[in-house]
């Protein structure tokens, strides 16, 4: 319509704090989770308000919401900001040293820790991270074993857990690692086989056995050297060559 030259105007609407079709089934952890990632809920007299201004405005897309600047300037902190609101916040300068600080740290605590060690530790770190995410306060909350969907996790719950997983072990992770790995259990096994690989993975103070100090060479049995010492040159001779004649 716009491109035909009439009027027109489409509203990409952000949160509302009235319940509606879409975001009726949130609870208390939904909404919480919204807003850590910087959205909250427009009252009516805001919407209303915003609707007003979208229609004396000369744009043809417009975004009405309500921001928490705090919370966007936290996710930028963390490299977690979505690209369409990068330019809302400052970037800061050492966002990308984080990472590596916390995957050395990680690797630190398990390089010292025996293999079933290591498998508890990634595992809380799961568990914590996904109860965190749905808003319980322990992980004793989180089943090792049960589904991810069954615990209630949507796309952004599943999002929100990968970028707090990413932020601990200071690695990339990929935005369905929630749902290739569904459980907490596949997926504390999956993280620990990223951060380290089988190969690097020995349990401490298991040191490989050390290879053989290579033996030179004595040659043919030549005897007692009283013996050698007794023969001629032609003895000598068939010796050195096993009982040969020349």
């Amino acid at each position: 319509r716009r491109s035909q030259g009439l009027p027109a105007v489409s509203l990409a609407w952000g949160l509302w704090s009235q319940a509606s079709g879409m975001t009726g089934h949130l609870g208390d952890a939904g909404l919480a989770r919204l807003a850590r990632s910087g959205l909250l809920g427009l009252s009516t007299a805001e919407g209303l308000a915003l609707f007003d201004a979208a229609l004396d405005a000369d744009e043809a897309l417009l975004v009405p919401g309500r921001l928490d600047h705090a919370a966007l300037r936290a996710q930028a902190a963390a490299g977690e900001l979505s690209p369409m609101l990068q330019g809302l916040v400052r970037q800061p300068r050492r966002a990308a040293a984080a990472p590596a600080e916390a995957q050395d740290g990680l690797l630190q605590r398990l390089g010292r820790m025996t293999e079933r060690e290591r498998r508890k530790e990634v595992l809380d770190l799961v568990r914590s991270a996904a109860a965190t995410v749905l808003g319980h306060a322990a992980k004793d909350a989180v089943g090792a074993a049960q589904a991810f969907k069954e615990l209630g996790f949507d796309s952004l719950a599943a999002v929100e857990l990968r970028n707090r997983l990413a932020r601990a072990a200071g690695t990339r992770l990929p935005a369905t690692l929630v749902f290739d790995h569904p459980t907490p259990e596949a997926l504390a096994r999956h993280l620990l086989a990223e951060l380290l690989p089988p190969a690097a993975a020995d349990t401490p103070g298991e040191a490989a056995p050390a290879a053989p100090e290579p033996v030179a060479d004595p040659g043919p049995d030549t005897g007692p050297a009283s013996a050698i010492a007794e023969m001629d040159v032609d003895e000598l001779i068939e010796r050195a060559l096993g009982g040969g004649r020349i």
